[in-house]
Order: C-alpha cells, then structure tokens, then sequence
C-alpha cells in the first residue's frame, strides 16, 4: 500500500471512518476513483477503504458512453470499498440503499429531501443531484459516489438537468465532510440491515421513489426501441433485492425489473 500511495499521490484524510478505521485517501486528480480503488484492492485494501478525489477526467455513469462531468474541486467524488462477505444485503440492493444513504444525509443535515430515481440517480426537483455506480469484482463491491457540492454553472446541455447543494442551500459545502457524514449513515444503515431490519431500507426508499405511482416504460439494455416492445405500467415500488417492481395494466401482480431504463410517459 505504501508503495501505492507514493506512486498515485495518495494522502490520508483525517476524517472519521466508520467502516472499522479504514483508510481514507484523497487524491488532487486521477482519472476514475473506480479504476484508483480497483487497484487499491488487488494490493490488498480492507474492507471500508475510500478513495476521494477534486477531479477524475474519465468518470462514468452504468455506460460506458455516459461520463459524469465534474468542475475540479467542487464535487464529492468517491469510492467505497465493500467486501462481501461483511454484508448481510445482495449486492443489487447497494444501489438504491445507497441512494437512500444520500437522502438520510440531506433531510437530516442541510433540510432538504430528495428523491430516489431507480437504480441510481439522485435528484431534486427533477434535477440530478448525485449520481451512483456501483461494481462487483470476485469478493469485493466498489460503490462510487459522485455529488454535485459547490459547482454552480454547469455546461449547457445539464444546467436544466443539473444541481447541487449550493445551488439548493444558498450555501458551500464542506466536501469532506459531506463525504464523513456519508459514510456515517452509511454505517448506520448496514447496522441497522445487521440487526434484522431488512425491510426497513426497502421502506425508506419507496417513500422517497422518484414519481411513484406514475406510469412509466422500461426500455431493456441491448435492445433495439425501434424493434421492441418495452414493458409499460405503473411505477409500483421496489422489491427486498432492489429490483424495480412494475404494475401492468390489468395485471394483479408486479413485474420484477432488474436493469433498464425509466422512460416517463
């Protein structure tokens, strides 16, 4: 790990972890905090190690061809290493319960409420305030977090798609200690899972579900809209694994949708 850290410019945080005193580290610059804590875990990272950044030049959304674009040092951007088998969840569930971390942390902190777009998305008043991917690799899970802090103008194509704490509180944010206040909640949440309260996330979440209710579209990855019929209905709510669960029209029971994309009718 030393010789890591000398190589990638890696300093120590001295903000609390909760995640049994694992390291935080923070790096000025890097191109994805996904491929930092890749390599931070095959020499060896224990389970709770972060790896925090002011500016990845290639981070990236569930696609290869999204990126998620970020002024330097304005942003929390971020990533969580999980081993599996210190959780007590499946791994589909870290998405959305990670989203509701976000949300816990925005109620209780800065007053305000969020809402929780399937699988991954963060966002308030319709606009996308943070953004989660989440990777699994043999025996670890890597969940990257990116928060839009500080950053007030966003490029044309987002700012009506886009916004931040700033923009919503009036005020700035202490970007690591956002990122401490995370975790924390973060720790409390898997806790809680921990001692029997599996249901209590999926409940906590479907309060805060993005148009719950309203009817939607799932188009299904890989295919052809042009030759294809997505499945249509009602946003119904989420099941214990974190799949999205879809009511039919006519139909008595939800169907399970465990990756797609929401299109609002």
């Amino acid at each position: 790990m030393k010789q890591d850290k000398e190589q990638y410019n890696y300093t120590e945080c001295t903000i609390n972890n909760p995640f049994e005193s694992a390291p935080v580290y923070y790096v000025q610059s890097t191109t994805s905090t996904m491929d930092d804590a890749r390599l931070l875990t095959q020499n060896g990272a224990v389970h709770g190690t972060v790896v925090c950044t002011g500016y990845q030049a290639k981070g990236r959304g569930r696609s290869s061809e999204r990126e998620w674009i970020s002024a330097p040092g304005e942003n929390l951007l971020f990533t969580l290493v999980l081993k599996k088998n210190a959780l007590t969840f499946l791994f589909p569930c870290l998405p959305v319960m990670t989203g509701l971390v976000i949300c816990l942390v925005c109620e209780e902190q800065f007053g305000f409420s969020p809402s929780i777009k399937w699988p991954n998305d963060i966002l308030f008043k319709g606009k996308k305030l943070a953004g989660i991917l989440c990777e699994a690799d043999n025996d670890t899970i890597l969940c990257g977090i990116g928060i839009n802090c500080n950053q007030v103008c966003f490029p044309d194509y987002l700012e009506k798609k886009a916004t931040s704490f700033c923009i919503i509180t009036g005020k700035k944010t202490d970007i690591l200690g956002l990122c401490e206040s995370i975790l924390s909640m973060m720790k409390r949440v898997f806790s809680r899972i921990d001692s029997g309260g599996g249901s209590y996330w999926q409940a906590e979440t479907e309060k805060r579900l993005y148009r719950k209710g309203d009817t939607i579209r799932i188009c299904f990855p890989g295919n052809d809209k042009k030759n294809t019929i997505p499945l249509q209905g009602a946003l119904y709510g989420i099941d214990p694994d974190g799949a999205l669960l879809v009511l039919e029209q006519g139909a008595a029971t939800p169907v399970r949708v465990i990756a797609g994309e929401i299109e609002f009718i």
